[in-house]
C-alpha cells in the first residue's frame, strides 16, 4: 500500500559533486546556516590549518520531514563534492562519533533525523534537523469514480469526478502521468485539483485520478479513456422508399452534434475535406433518378463514421413476376433486386429495361421465342440464389451473351434448346450450384468459363447432337459432385477435369476422342469409361486416389494406360470388353484395390503393369479372349473378401505365373473353364481359404493337381467345401 504523502517513484540519489563553498572570513567556530541549527566544527577531523575558508553544502533530505503511514527509506546528500555526512536518530546534534551516512536509512516510527556534512579544511556545514512522524492510518481513500463512465461516444461529454471519501481532495491529470498526493493532502506539483465537470474530448481523452485526505491511505489512481466516433449519416427517404417516379430530394443528418457531413454525387469517395457538406443536418440539391450518394460523418477529435452510402433509381421489388410481353417488363424497370422468381416468356424481344436488375433472390427462367436474340438488358446482374434456367420455343436462336456482371448462381445453371451456337459462360461467373446443358440442338463449342472456381454440386451435358468441345471446367478448383458426359454424338474432347471432383462419368459418346484433367488429383467416388468407341486418349496424369469404382468397358481405341500412371489405390478395378492395350502398363503405382479386381478384355495378353498390386478385395480373371499369362501379380499376399479368386473361361491362359503361389489367405478359390491351363502353381505359402475350393472345367489340366491342393488344404485344417471335376489333362503330378 502506498505510503501518504504518495511518492510516486523513490529515489535513490548518490552524494553529488559539491558547488563552490562561500567564502567567508571565520572569527567563531560556528555560523548560523538557513533553515538548521549553528554550522560546528565536530572536532579533530578539522582542517588542518585552523582557519578554513569555506563551509560544506548542507544535508539534504529525501523524502522531506512530514507525516507518514509506512516506513520511510530516508537519503541523504550534499552537493560538496568528498564531504561526509554524520547523523543522529535520538535528538542529539551530531558529533565525530555520529554515524556516517553510506545508505538511506529506514525511519520506522516517529524520529528526529539531524545531519551535519563536514570536510576535511572546510567549516562543517549547518545541522540539518527533520521530523518524520509515523503515524497509523485512519483508513484508505475511496477511488475516483467517472461519470459518465468510460466508453464510446458520439457527443460530447461532461466527465464529473468523485470520491465516496468525505472531504478528499482529487488529483487528475490530462497528459498521461499519474497523479500524486503532497504533504498536505493535497495536489503535488504537475497534478491538477478537480473542481468542476472535465469538458472531453475538448481537453482530452484519457483522464487519470486518484483521492486524497489527510490522516488516510491515498486511492490508488484509476483511469478513463472516452473514445469519440462520429455517427452514421442517414439518408431521408431510404433508397427503397423514394418515389421512382419524380425527382429525389435527399436529407442527410447525423446524431453527433455540430459534426459535418461531406458527401458525393457523382460516383467519387469522400473524404473529410470534400467541398459538398452539410452541418448536422441538411437538404440536398435535387437530382433526378438514378443517382449513387456517398457520404462521411467527420468532427475535430473524432474518428470519422466511414463512408455509407445509398443508390437512388432502382428499389427492392417483393414476390414473383411473371413477365409475358415487352408491356409487362414495364412494371419491374425500376427493380434493381426481385426477392424471389423472375420469369421472363416468349413475347419478350429486348430486356434494356431491365438494365439495373442487379439480384434475383430465387429463380430466373428465360423461355426465348424467336424475337429475343441475346441477354443484353442483364448486364447489371450481379447473382441468382437459386436456379437459372435459359429455354427456348421453337425457332429460338437465343445467343447467351448479356451477363457480363453475374457472379454467383445459387442453384442450377440450365441450358436446354436455346438455339445457341456457342458459348464461354458469363465472364465473371465464378460460383454455380450445378451446371447443366441439355439438349442443345445447336450448340458446337462449350469453352472455358474463364472465372468459375467453384461448382458446388454436379455437371451434365447431355444430348447434344452438334457438341464436338466441353472446356467448362478447366478454371475450377473446388467442386462437390459428378461429372457426367453422355449421349453427345459429335462430341470429340472434354477437357479440364476439375483438381476434385466426387465421380466422373463419361459414356455413349461415339466420336470421343479425349479426356484431359491435368490437375486432377482425387475422385471421391466412381470413375466410369464406357463405350466411347474412339477415346484414344485418357490424360490424368496426377490423379492418385478413386474412392468408388474405376469402371473402364469398350474403349477400343484406348491403346495404353498411361494416363492413369500416379494412381495408387482404388475402392473397385473392372475392365471389360474391347480395348487397345495389351497389357496394364501404366498401372505400375496401382497398390490396393479395396474391394474387386476383375479384368475380363478381348484384348490383354498380359498383367505386366499390375506388379506392384499387393492386395484386393477379391480378384476375378473371366472372359479373357487373348489372355496368356497371369505373370504381372506376383506381389498379391492376400485376398480376403467373400468372392475371393475366380479365374474363369480365359480360352488361351496356359500360365498362372506365380501369383497363386504367393497368397496367403483367400475366402475361396475357383478355377475352371481355362481349357489350356495344363498346372497349378504349388501355393506354397498358402495358411488359410475359408469357405470353398472349386477346380472344374480345365480341359489339359490333369486331375491330381486338383487333388493335391485338396490334401493341401486338409493338412492346414481346412473343412470346407471341394468341388473338383472334368480336368481331363493326361499329364503328371511331382
Amino acid at each position: 500500500m502506498a505510503s501518504y504523502p504518495l511518492s510516486e517513484k523513490k529515489r535513490t540519489i548518490t552524494s553529488l559533486a559539491g558547488g563552490l563553498g562561500i567564502l567567508a572570513m571565520v572569527a567563531a567556530t560556528a555560523t548560523v546556516g538557513c533553515g538548521g541549527e549553528s554550522g560546528v566544527n565536530i572536532g579533530a577531523d578539522a582542517g588542518q590549518d585552523g582557519n578554513p575558508s569555506q563551509t560544506a553544502a548542507p544535508p539534504q533530505f529525501d523524502p522531506p520531514e512530514g507525516t507518514y503511514f509506512t516506513a520511510q527509506s530516508v537519503t541523504l546528500r550534499t552537493d560538496t563534492a568528498g564531504a561526509t555526512i554524520r547523523y543522529t536518530l535520538d535528538g542529539s546534534m551530531p558529533d565525530a562519533a555520529s554515524p556516517i551516512y553510506a545508505s538511506p536509512i529506514t525511519v520506522a516510527r516517529t524520529t528526529t533525523l539531524k545531519a551535519v556534512a563536514r570536510k576535511d579544511g572546510w567549516n562543517d556545514s549547518p545541522v540539518q534537523s527533520k521530523a518524520y512522524v509515523i503515524e497509523t492510518p485512519k483508513g484508505d481513500v475511496a477511488q475516483v469514480q467517472f461519470s459518465p463512465g468510460a466508453g464510446k461516444y458520439s457527443n460530447d461529454v461532461d466527465v464529473a469526478l468523485s470520491s465516496g471519501t468525505d472531504g478528499a481532495t482529487i488529483c487528475y491529470t490530462l497528459d498521461g502521468t499519474a497523479p500524486a498526493c503532497a504533504v498536505d493532502a493535497q495536489c503535488a506539483p504537475g497534478s491538477l485539483t478537480y473542481t468542476s465537470p472535465l469538458s472531453i474530448p475538448k481537453t482530452t481523452d484519457v483522464v487519470r485520478a486518484k483521492a486524497c485526505k489527510s490522516g488516510m491511505l491515498p486511492a490508488d489512481p484509476t483511469l478513463a479513456q472516452y473514445v469519440f466516433s462520429a455517427t452514421a449519416p442517414a439518408f431521408d427517404p431510404p433508397p427503397e422508399k423514394y418515389d421512382p417516379l419524380n425527382p429525389v430530394q435527399v436529407k442527410l443528418s447525423t446524431g453527433t452534434e455540430g459534426a459535418e457531413i461531406h458527401y458525393t454525387i457523382d460516383g467519387s469517395m469522400p473524404s473529410c475535406s470534400s467541398p459538398n457538406v452539410v452541418i448536422t443536418s441538411g437538404t440536398l440539391p435535387p437530382f433526378e433518378r438514378d443517382t449513387h450518394v456517398q457520404a462521411v460523418t467527420c468532427k475535430d477529435h473524432y474518428e470519422s463514421s466511414g463512408v455509407w452510402d445509398a443508390h437512388y433509381g432502382h428499389s427492392t421489388c417483393e414476390g414473383t413476376f411473371g413477365i409475358a410481353d415487352q408491356s409487362d417488363l414495364q412494371k419491374i424497370a425500376h427493380c434493381k433486386e426481385i426477392t424471389e422468381h423472375l420469369s421472363i416468356g416468349s413475347g419478350i424481344t429486348d430486356l434494356t429495361a431491365i438494365r439495373h436488375l442487379q439480384r434475383v433472390g430465387q429463380n430466373l427462367i428465360v423461355n426465348a421465342g424467336p424475337g429475343l436474340k441475346s441477354l443484353h438488358g442483364l448486364e447489371a446482374l450481379t447473382s441468382v440464389g437459386g436456379d437459372v434456367k435459359m429455354t427456348g420455343t421453337s425457332g429460338a436462336s437465343l445467343q447467351l451473351d448479356g451477363l457480363d456482371a453475374l457472379r454467383t448462381v445459387g442453384g442450377e445453371f440450365t441450358i436446354l434448346g436455346t438455339g445457341v451456337t456457342e458459348w464461354s459462360g458469363p465472364p465473371r461467373l465464378a460460383q454455380v450450384g450445378s451446371l447443366r446443358i441439355l439438349g442443345e440442338a445447336h450448340l458446337r463449342r462449350v469453352g472455358a468459363f474463364p472465372a468459375l472456381a467453384t461448382i458446388a454440386k454436379n455437371v451434365l451435358v447431355q444430348t447434344s447432337p452438334e457438341l464436338t468441345t466441353f472446356e467448362a471446367m478447366t478454371n475450377v478448383t473446388t467442386m462437390g459432385g459428378e461429372v457426367s458426359v453422355r449421349f453427345n454424338n459429335k462430341l470429340t474432347a472434354v477437357l479440364g477435369v476439375p483438381q476434385q471432383l466426387h465421380g466422373l462419368f463419361i459414356y455413349s459418346n461415339p466420336e470421343l476422342t479425349r479426356v484431359v484433367g491435368k490437375s486432377t488429383t482425387g475422385i471421391e467416388g466412381p470413375l466410369q469409361l464406357q463405350d466411347n468407341p474412339k477415346l484414344a486418349e485418357v490424360e490424368l496424369p496426377y490423379l492418385g486416389h478413386v474412392t468408388g469404382e474405376v469402371f473402364l468397358q469398350n474403349l477400343p481405341a484406348l491403346a495404353s494406360l498411361q494416363g492413369f500412371r500416379r494412381l495408387a489405390q482404388v475402392k473397385n478395378l473392372v475392365l471389360w470388353g474391347d480395348f487397345g492395350f495389351t497389357d496394364f502398363r501404366g498401372l505400375e503405382e496401382l497398390r490396393h484395390v479395396d474391394e474387386m479386381l476383375s479384368i475380363g478384355t478381348s484384348s490383354a495378353v498380359e498383367l505386366t503393369g499390375l506388379d506392384h498390386l499387393i492386395s484386393a478385395g477379391s480378384v476375378d480373371i473371366s472372359g479373357n479372349k487373348k489372355l496368356k499369362s497371369l505373370r504381372g501379380l506376383g506381389w498379391f499376399t492376400r485376398v480376403s473378401s467373400d468372392k475371393g479368386i475366380s479365374i474363369s473361361g480365359n480360352p488361351e491362359l496356359a500360365d498362372l505365373g506365380d501369383f497363386l503361389d504367393v497368397i496367403e489367405e483367400a475366402r475361396e478359390i475357383r478355377i475352371s473353364r481355362n481349357p489350356k491351363l495344363t498346372s497349378l502353381p504349388g501355393f506354397t505359402v498358402l495358411k488359410k481359404l475359408h469357405e470353398k475350393l472349386e477346380i472344374t472345367d480345365n480341359d489339359a489340366l490333369p486331375a491330381c493337381h486338383g487333388e493335391k491342393l485338396a490334401r493341401k488344404l486338409r493338412d492346414l485344417g481346412y473343412a470346407g467345401e471341394v468341388i473338383l471335376r472334368d480336368n481331363n489333362g493326361t499329364g503328371t503330378c511331382n
